[in-house]
């Protein structure tokens, strides 16, 4: 995978990531933990997506 997909790939993550914890603010709770396992396992993604 080239240094632009890995860095794509994070980009991608990272947005949703974002609105799924923005979902969860607007909703009242305060305290979220994240743990994207796309990043800690070095972005096992399907290459069709």
């Amino acid at each position: 995978m080239t240094r632009e997909v890995v860095h794509e790939n994070c980009y991608q993550i990272a947005f949703a990531i974002k609105d799924e914890v923005e979902d969860r603010e607007n909703v009242g709770i305060t305290v979220i933990q994240i743990d994207e396992a796309a990043l800690r396992e070095g972005l096992p993604l399907r290459m069709s997506e």
